[in-house]
C-alpha cells in the first residue's frame, strides 16, 4: 500500500512540474510574441533619403518611405515641403555616389503631402504597411524613423544608408486637426531631416508622417496622420498593404502574409490555454482510472493466512481485503488531487485573463495621465480634502495673440497661466516671418488655468537664392526684383507685386546683416512701404500697418546715423503720412494725428498729409481743427486730378465701406455739397501755379517742377537741363513768396509780378538769394489734361 501510495504522490508532483511549465509559458507568451514580430530595427530598411536641388544649385534633404505592393519598391511617400524646393529635380540617395530619380506625381501642399514613383529599380526595401488610426490612442507607444541632419541645406556629403536612420521613441500625446488635416502631437523629437519619415508603432504600421517640430517648447512635435495620404493613393491606384487585412480589397490579389501578431495571439493563447488543461484532465482521468483499477483487483485477491489448529490440522484463513484507515487515506488523495487540479485550471485561466487584458488595456490606463491631462490637474497638497468637488480650478480669458511674434505671444500665454502647445510655421504672403496668424482657441473666451493654445505663425515666403547667391549678387539682385515689381504694381498685378516685394526686402535684410550697407538699409525702409500699399490696396490693413510701422523705423534709422539722408528724408515723410493714413484704418486716430504732423513737418507742401491729419482730427473727436482744414484746402490739388474736397470725399466713401464712421462726417459732406469748382477765379488758379512751382523746387522734384511750365516754351528742354543740375547741386532749398502782384489777367495770358526769397546749401555753405521777377503766364489747353488752368511760359527778373 505504501508503495501505492508513492507512486501517486510521484504522478501528482510531475502533474504539478508541467503544470509550473505552462504558466510560466503563459506568462512569456508577450516576450514570445515580441520574438515573433519585426524588430522595429528592421523596419529602417523602408526608409529612404530624398535629396532636392534647387535652381541655383542649393540641396535640400529629407526622408521618405517606401509604400504599395510592387516588387521592387515603385512609391515613396515624404513631405510636400521636402520637394518644394524644385519638383523637376528630386532623387532617392541608395548610396554615397548612387542617386535614383523621382518623380512627383502628386502633392497636397495644406496637408504637406506628396507621393514619388521611382524611374528605376529600387530593390532590397520593403514597403511599410499602413496602420489604423482609428485605434490611435493618447499615450500610445511611436517610433520616428528618418535620416539625421539639416532638412533645409546640407554641406557634407548625406548618406543614403539604412543603418544611419535614427529611430527616436515617445508617445502621442494628443490628437488634433491643424487646417482641416488630422495631427498626431508627438513627444518623438524629431530631427530636422526626419521630415517626411514615417511615425509607425510596435508592429511597424504607419501612423502618420513625421512633419514639423517645435523649437520654443519642448516635447512638442508634429505628424500628418496617414490617413491623410490614402485618398490620394487610391485617387492613384496604389495598391497598399494595410494592418487590418494586410493589403487594400482587391479579389485579384492574394497575400501569402501571415497575419500579424496582434490578431493571431488571442487564439494562439487559447490553444495553449484549452491544451493544458486537456492535459490536466486527462492525466487526473489516467490516475482516477488507475486507483480504480487497483481498487478492483484489490476485492478479487484475498490475503491468505497459514493457520496450524490445536489438532496440527493446516487452513487457510481469508483476510480483511483492506483497511478501513487505509481505504479513508487513499479517497483522500483522490480528492486532494481533484481539488488541486481544479485550483490549477482556474489560476491558469485567472493568469491569461488577467495577462491578456493588461496586454490590451495598456494604452487606455494610459490616455488618463498624458501630458495635457497632467498639465491640466492641479496637484493635491496633503491637507487637501479627496473629495474632487473641493478641488478649484482657476479660470482664465485667453489673450488675443494674432499678430504678435512668437516670443511675444509664448511670454503672454505664461503671464495667464496658459501653456503654448503645438507651434506650425506656414508660408503667408501678407503676414510677416514670425508673426502668429492663428491661435487653437478664441480670444476672450474663459478656460481653465494650464489649457493648451496651439498656434501657427507666419514663415513669410522663400527666398528666390541662398544668402550666398544674394551676397555675391549684393544690391543687383534687389533692384532687379524691386523694379520688376513695380512693373507688377503698374499692370495692377498686387499680388505678384507684392510677392517680389517682399523677396526684394529679405534680400535686403540679408545684405544689410551681412556688412550694414547703407543702401541696403534705405531699400528695406521704402520697400516695406511699397509692401504696405500692396497690402492695402489687397485689404489688409492689419498686416500693412505693421509693415509700414518697420518702414519708419528703418528710415529713422537711418536719419538718426546719416548726413545725407538727414538732408533730405522725404521718404520718412511719404512713410509718415502712409502710417497716419493706415492708422486711421485701423481706428487708431490719436496716433494718426502725431503720424501726421511728422510727415508734414518733414514735407509741409504735401496736401495728402493734410487731408489724413484733417481725417485724423475728425475721427479723434477735434471737429474745429479738422473743419479749419477741410475748409481751408479745399480747392486745393492733392493728385495730378483730383482736389482737396474730391478727395476727401472719397475718403469718407471707403471708410464708411469699412464701418468707420463719425457723426461730423455729415457736416463736411454738407460743406462740401455746395463747392463750384467753376467759381473758382483766374487768381485763385495762377497763385495756385505759382506755388506749386515753389513746392516742386522745396521738395526737388524736377516733374513737378515742370508740371507748372507751358509745354510750348521755346526753351523748355533748357529749364529741364537747368533744375536738374540745380537739385543735384543743392540741397535743403526753402523758397518763400511775398508782394505777389496781378499786373494783368487777359482771356489767355496774365502777368503776375512777386518777390522770392531762396536759401539752400552746397555742403559746404548756405547760400541766400532774394529775387523780384515777373512771371508771364499762359491759360493751359483744356485738351492737354493739365494739373493746373494756368502753366508759367517765361520769366522775367527784375534788376533791383
Amino acid at each position: 500500500m505504501i508503495d501505492k501510495l508513492r507512486s501517486v504522490k510521484g504522478l501528482y508532483l510531475f502533474l504539478f512540474f508541467i503544470t509550473l511549465l505552462l504558466m510560466s509559458f503563459i506568462l512569456l507568451l508577450p516576450n514570445q510574441k515580441n520574438a515573433e514580430a519585426k524588430s522595429i530595427d528592421e523596419f529602417r530598411n523602408s526608409v529612404v533619403r530624398i535629396l532636392c536641388m534647387d535652381v541655383t544649385g542649393r540641396m535640400y534633404t529629407g526622408t521618405g518611405f517606401a509604400i504599395g505592393l510592387d516588387k521592387p519598391v515603385k512609391h515613396i511617400v515624404t513631405n510636400y515641403h521636402v520637394i518644394e524646393p524644385n519638383l523637376e529635380d528630386v532623387h532617392i540617395l541608395i548610396t554615397d555616389n548612387n542617386r535614383m530619380k523621382a518623380k512627383v506625381i502628386d502633392y497636397d501642399q495644406e496637408k504637406d503631402i506628396a507621393i514619388l514613383e521611382l524611374t528605376e529599380e529600387l530593390t532590397n526595401r520593403e514597403p511599410l504597411e499602413i496602420g489604423n488610426v482609428e485605434s490611435v490612442k493618447p499615450g500610445q507607444e511611436v517610433y520616428a524613423l528618418g535620416f539625421p541632419g539639416d532638412a533645409d541645406l546640407i554641406d557634407d556629403s548625406p548618406s543614403g544608408d539604412p543603418d544611419d536612420v535614427s529611430i527616436t521613441k515617445g508617445i502621442i500625446s494628443k490628437i488634433t486637426t491643424q487646417e482641416g488635416r488630422g495631427i498626431f502631437q508627438i513627444d518623438v523629437s524629431i530631427n530636422p531631416g526626419n521630415s517626411g519619415g514615417p511615425l509607425i508603432n510596435d508592429n511597424g504600421h504607419v501612423l502618420g508622417i513625421n512633419t514639423f517640430t517645435v523649437t520654443t517648447a519642448t516635447g512638442i512635435n508634429g505628424a500628418v496622420r496617414v490617413d491623410e495620404l490614402i485618398p490620394m493613393l487610391d485617387s492613384l491606384k496604389i495598391k497598399y498593404m494595410t494592418a487590418d487585412d494586410q493589403e487594400q480589397v482587391d479579389s485579384s490579389i492574394t497575400n501569402s502574409k501571415n497575419p500579424s501578431s496582434e490578431e493571431n495571439s488571442f487564439p494562439f493563447i487559447w490553444v495553449i490555454v484549452i491544451a493544458g488543461i486537456a492535459l490536466l484532465i486527462m492525466m487526473v482521468g489516467i490516475i482516477l482510472i488507475m486507483i480504480w483499477k487497483k481498487q478492483r483487483n484489490d476485492s478479487q485477491i484475498h490475503q491468505k493466512s497459514l493457520v496450524i489448529t490445536p489438532n496440527m490440522n493446516v487452513e487457510y484463513k481469508q483476510d480483511a481485503v483492506a483497511q478501513p484507515k487505509k481505504k479513508t487515506a487513499k479517497w483522500l488523495w483522490i480528492g486532494i488531487g481533484a481539488g488541486a487540479s481544479l485550483i490549477i485550471i482556474i489560476s491558469i485561466s485567472a493568469i491569461f485573463v488577467v495577462n491578456h487584458f493588461i496586454l490590451n488595456n495598456s494604452n487606455s490606463t494610459t490616455t488618463n495621465d498624458s501630458p495635457k491631462d497632467k498639465q491640466q490637474q492641479p496637484q493635491k497638497d496633503d491637507d487637501e480634502p479627496d473629495d474632487e468637488e473641493d478641488i478649484v480650478i482657476n479660470e482664465v480669458m485667453v489673450p488675443n495673440l494674432i499678430n504678435l511674434n512668437e516670443t511675444e505671444a509664448t511670454t503672454l500665454l505664461e503671464q495667464k497661466g496658459l501653456i503654448l502647445g503645438m507651434i506650425s510655421y506656414v508660408e503667408s504672403l501678407y503676414v510677416n516671418k514670425g508673426i502668429v496668424i492663428k491661435q487653437s482657441l478664441q480670444a476672450e473666451q474663459n478656460v481653465n488655468e494650464n489649457e493648451i493654445i496651439d498656434i501657427e505663425v507666419s514663415k513669410g515666403i522663400a527666398l528666390p537664392f541662398d544668402e550666398e547667391s544674394v551676397k555675391s549678387q549684393h544690391l543687383d539682385i534687389v533692384y532687379e526684383y524691386w523694379d520688376n515689381g513695380y512693373n507688377l504694381n503698374q499692370d495692377k498685378d498686387y499680388i505678384g507685386a507684392l510677392r517680389l516685394y517682399i523677396q526684394a526686402r529679405d534680400m535686403a535684410n540679408i545684405l544689410y546683416e551681412f556688412d550694414g550697407n547703407f543702401d541696403a538699409q534705405y531699400a528695406i525702409g521704402v520697400l516695406n512701404r511699397n509692401i504696405s500699399l500692396m497690402k492695402r490696396t489687397l485689404g489688409y490693413h492689419a498686416y500693412a500697418l505693421l509693415d509700414i510701422q518697420n518702414s519708419v523705423v528703418q528710415l529713422e534709422e537711418l536719419r538718426a546715423k546719416d548726413s545725407i539722408f538727414q538732408k533730405n528724408p522725404k521718404e520718412l515723410g511719404d512713410s509718415y503720412g502712409d502710417l497716419s493714413y493706415l492708422q486711421i484704418l485701423n481706428e487708431l486716430p490719436n496716433e494718426a494725428v502725431e503720424s501726421a504732423q511728422k510727415a508734414i513737418d518733414i514735407n509741409s507742401t504735401s496736401n495728402l498729409f493734410i487731408v489724413n491729419l484733417a481725417h485724423a482730427y475728425l475721427f479723434s473727436n477735434n471737429y474745429e481743427e479738422a473743419f479749419q482744414l477741410y475748409s481751408q484746402h479745399k480747392y486745393d490739388q492733392v493728385t495730378d486730378q483730383v482736389i482737396f474736397a474730391d478727395f476727401v470725399l472719397q475718403d469718407f466713401d471707403y471708410f464708411k465701406e469699412l464701418n468707420i464712421t463719425h457723426p461730423d462726417m455729415d457736416k463736411i459732406i454738407e460743406l462740401y455739397s455746395n463747392l463750384d469748382i467753376e467759381d473758382v477765379s483766374d487768381e485763385e488758379e495762377i497763385i495756385r501755379t505759382i506755388e506749386a512751382n515753389a513746392d516742386a523746387m522745396e521738395i526737388e522734384s524736377v516733374e513737378e517742377y515742370m508740371n507748372t511750365i507751358d509745354p510750348q516754351t521755346p526753351n523748355y528742354q533748357v529749364t529741364v537741363d537747368i533744375t536738374t543740375d540745380f537739385f543735384q547741386n543743392y540741397d535743403n532749398i526753402k523758397v518763400e513768396l511775398q508782394n505777389i502782384e496781378f499786373l494783368e489777367i487777359n482771356e489767355n495770358t496774365a502777368n503776375v509780378k512777386l518777390e522770392q526769397f531762396l536759401t539752400c546749401t552746397d555742403g559746404t555753405n548756405q547760400l541766400e538769394a532774394h529775387t523780384i521777377f515777373i512771371h508771364h503766364l499762359v491759360r493751359a489747353d483744356e485738351n492737354n489734361n493739365n494739373d493746373y488752368k494756368w502753366l508759367i511760359h517765361s520769366t522775367t527778373e527784375i534788376q533791383q
